[in-house]
């Protein structure tokens, strides 16, 4: 991702030995199944253990019971962190075909990171069709801009603010998996 290649820059290597890549996606696997629609209690799907931050993912999952949420943690024993509640669902390890479910049957892909340089877990969300609601970190303005995604500061708050904003305003989220969609088609295998 960029923010590797202005590392890099910024370390003394000469811009012409560096070449910047993004992660691509598999579309012929990862693509929308269901039509595009937004549930009325908003499903928000997060997943992924590298660079998360369960802590506060855990805190924002308590102040915004009125969505759904889908939590992937794989093999991370963060269970403990999250209140049981019906709106609450915890998954384990998932198989691909499980977890590409999951994602179709969500509205927004939400990413407590605490660094990005390029994601398997954006990069499909996006195949999928989701709305995305990231950390404005590293390199995730490669894969995300405001037509696609809400992109917050890393905090509580911001992430609150942006997901009532979403559960107020659904029509918005729409819009923001059709951006996802289009901007996800740049991100197959051939174009990479």
């Amino acid at each position: 991702g960029s923010s590797l290649s202005t590392y890099f820059e910024k370390a003394g290597i000469p811009q012409s030995k560096i070449s910047t890549g993004f992660h691509y996606v598999d579309s012929t696997y990862y693509h929308k199944q269901q039509p595009i629609e937004t549930h009325s209690s908003l499903r928000i799907i997060t997943m992924g253990a590298l660079q998360r931050d369960y802590v506060m993912l855990a805190e924002i999952v308590r102040q915004c019971p009125d969505v759904h949420w889908i939590i992937c943690r794989g093999r991370k024993n963060v269970d403990d962190l999250f209140p049981e509640s019906p709106n609450v669902e915890l998954k384990g390890f998932l198989s691909e075909a499980e977890l590409r479910h999951q994602m179709d049957m969500a509205d927004i892909s939400l990413n407590v990171m605490e660094d990005t340089v390029g994601s398997n877990v954006i990069t499909t969300s996006m195949a999928m069709g989701l709305a995305m609601v990231v950390s404005d970190v590293g390199s995730i303005r490669d894969y995300c801009n405001e037509r696609n995604a809400i992109l917050v500061e890393n905090n509580i708050e911001s992430f609150k603010e942006a997901i009532d904003r979403l559960v107020s305003i659904g029509i918005m989220i729409n819009t923001m998996k059709q951006q996802t969609l289009l901007k996800s088609s740049g991100l197959v295998i051939d174009n990479v």
